[in-house]
């Protein structure tokens, strides 16, 4: 008599692999920081890599929603979106700003061309009956008055100025040297100091220009003095 015979016993089936999610949510983490960066000045240039980066994860990870080894596809789209808002952002903080820039340069390169030279008249306290003494550089003190001002955060100011002076003599004094010129000196410029002239166009009347300078930062402020004074 044979023994009876039994099929082998089935086995268990293998349990699914998990699903793989961690580039969906890297993508949308990346894309979320980026994009909050993004309207950051200056702290948006950390932006750009991360939401590029955001794009390829999230795409990543879209692909792997495809092919059925990730589930959270409403994540990885999310995460695709932030990013290109982020990118979109970065792209348009930019343009904004290079417009700024450019519009600010022409502007001061037509003022720098079209500012007319004006004439400063001192006011110098009435003649006395003393003979003038020689004119020398302490008998005036200068200041700058600032005509316009732009500044752009910690990339410095572009400033217009012009002298404003005082003379400490009298009228016959100004008068009996005939006519004088003043040189001085503009400190806080970030290029180093520029020397300018005041010419003198007879008796108290003299000619002085504007000048543009750039400082390095917003709390420079340029401070002018007496070089020499020459009368002929």
């Amino acid at each position: 008599m044979t023994a009876p015979h039994f099929p082998p016993a089935s086995g268990y089936p293998a349990p699914p692999a998990p699903p793989k999610n961690g580039f969906g949510v890297t993508g949308f983490v990346l894309g979320v920081v980026g994009a909050v960066f993004a309207v950051i000045p200056i702290v948006g240039i950390v932006a750009w890599p991360l939401v590029i980066l955001g794009l390829v994860f999230s795409g990543i990870a879209i692909a792997r929603v495809w092919n059925g080894t990730a589930t959270n596809k409403g994540l990885s789209i999310a995460g695709l979106v932030v990013s290109a808002v982020g990118l979109a952002l970065c792209i348009v903080w930019v343009a904004a700003f290079n417009k700024a820039v450019e519009d600010t340069q022409n502007a001061l390169g037509n003022q720098s061309r079209t500012t007319p030279e004006s004439t400063y008249r001192y006011q110098a306290p009435s003649t006395t009956t003393t003979p003038p003494k020689p004119i020398e550089k302490g008998d005036f003190t200068i200041g700058l008055k600032t005509v316009s001002k732009q500044c752009f955060g910690s990339y410095g100011c572009n400033l217009v100025v012009e002298p404003t002076i005082t003379y400490a003599g009298t009228e016959t004094q100004m008068t009996s040297y005939g006519t004088c010129s003043i040189t001085y000196t503009i400190t806080g410029n970030k290029d180093g100091e520029v020397v300018e002239t005041a010419y003198g166009a007879g008796g108290t009347q003299f000619t002085i220009s504007r000048t543009v300078i750039t400082t390095a930062n917003s709390k420079v402020n340029p401070e002018a003095s007496v070089t020499s004074v020459s009368c002929s």
